[in-house]
C-alpha cells in the first residue's frame, strides 16, 4: 500500500507511536505553537524515513490576517532559527531551492530575493558593514537540475568551498499530508535536506556530510500529494480501500498534486515571513526600519 507522504516529521509522528528513539515536546510561545520532535535512534529514523536529529514544526496560521500574529511568528521563527544554528549562526551561505517559474516551487527563489545580503559590502561599502554591526551572509539560487543540468548540492558544495560559511541554511518547498498545513507551518531541521522528495524526485542530498558544512534546513508546505489527500479525507479505511482508491486514480496516483487557488499571493507571502525572520537572526543590530530600507526593491 502506497504510504501518505508528507515531509513533515509532526504528521509522520502522528501516524507512528510508540517508537524507541523518538521524543515529541510542545510549546507555546507568544501564541505560536511550536512542535518538535527528536529523532535519535537508526531504527526510529528508518521507520520515519527521516535523518536522525531534530525537527521544529511553527504553526503561524493566521499571520496573514493579523498583524499581532504576523509579528509573534516572525520573532518565534527567528529564535527557533538561533537555537538551531547557536549564537555564532554568520558567515551564513542561503541557497533558495526550487523553481522561481513553478508558484508552488518558488519559496526558497523568493525568500532569497528578500535577504539582506552583505558579503560583498566587506569589501566594496567597508564603513556601512561596519557602522550597521552587519551579519556576514551570502545567497544563492541554483535553479533546478532541468535548467541547469547540475545537481543543487554540486553548486552548494563548490560555493561553500569558496566562501567557507558557518552555517549553510537550506530553503525549500515542502509537501504536506494535511491541507490545513498549506502555507501555515514551517520546519526547522538541522539534518540537511533531499531536494524533491516531497514530490517524490528526491535528488542528491545536501547535508553536513555531504557538503561539509552544518546544514540547517527550512521549509514550508506548499502542495499534497492527491493520493494523500484522497487518503486522509477517507480515513481509518482498509488495505484493499486504499487499492481502489490508487486504482481509481491511476496512472495520475503518484504524480498529482493539490495545492491552494491562491498559491501565488501565499507564497509571496510565505516568502516575505522568512525572509524577515532571517534579516533578524543575521542582522540583530538594525531596526526593523532599516531592515525595511535594505530590502526595498
Amino acid at each position: 500500500m502506497q504510504s501518505r507522504r508528507t515531509d513533515l516529521a509532526v504528521e509522520i509522528k502522528q501516524s507512528i507511536q510508540d517508537v524507541e528513539g523518538v521524543r515529541e515536546e510542545n510549546e507555546e510561545k507568544l501564541g505560536i505553537k511550536i512542535n518538535r520532535v527528536y529523532i535519535t535512534s537508526d531504527e526510529a529514523a528508518e521507520k520515519f524515513g527521516k535523518e536522525k536529529g531534530v525537527y521544529v514544526t511553527v504553526d503561524f496560521d493566521g499571520a496573514f490576517s493579523e498583524d499581532a500574529i504576523y509579528s509573534a511568528a516572525v520573532e518565534v521563527i527567528a529564535e527557533e532559527i538561533k537555537m538551531m544554528g547557536g549564537a555564532d549562526i554568520c558567515p551564513a551561505l542561503v541557497v533558495g531551492l526550487g523553481n522561481d517559474d513553478l508558484t508552488s516551487d518558488a519559496l526558497g527563489p523568493l525568500t532569497s530575493d528578500g535577504l539582506i545580503i552583505t558579503r560583498h559590502l566587506k569589501t566594496y561599502a567597508k564603513n556601512l558593514y561596519d557602522n550597521l554591526r552587519l551579519g556576514d551572509v551570502a545567497s544563492i539560487i541554483p535553479g533546478v537540475l532541468g535548467k541547469t543540468g547540475i545537481e543543487s548540492a554540486e553548486i552548494v558544495k563548490a560555493a561553500a568551498e569558496k566562501i567557507t560559511p558557518k552555517t549553510i541554511i537550506i530553503i525549500d518547498a515542502l509537501a504536506a499530508r494535511q491541507m490545513k498545513r498549506l502555507c501555515s507551518t514551517m520546519q526547522i531541521s538541522n539534518t540537511g535536506i533531499r531536494p524533491g522528495s516531497g514530490v517524490g524526485n528526491a535528488r542528491t542530498e545536501l547535508t553536513k556530510d555531504s557538503v561539509g558544512t552544518p546544514v540547517i534546513s527550512i521549509g514550508i508546505p506548499t502542495v499534497v500529494d492527491a493520493f494523500t489527500l484522497a487518503l486522509d479525507i477517507v480515513q481509518n479505511i482498509g488495505e484493499e480501500d486504499c487499492r481502489r482508491i490508487s486504482a481509481a486514480m491511476s496512472p495520475y496516483e503518484k504524480n498529482l498534486i493539490v495545492t491552494p487557488k491562491d498559491i501565488d499571493s501565499l507564497v509571496i507571502k510565505c516568502a516575505k515571513l522568512l525572509s524577515s525572520s532571517l534579516n533578524k537572526v543575521f542582522h540583530p543590530y538594525i531596526s526593523e526600519e532599516e531592515i525595511r530600507m535594505l530590502t526595498e526593491n
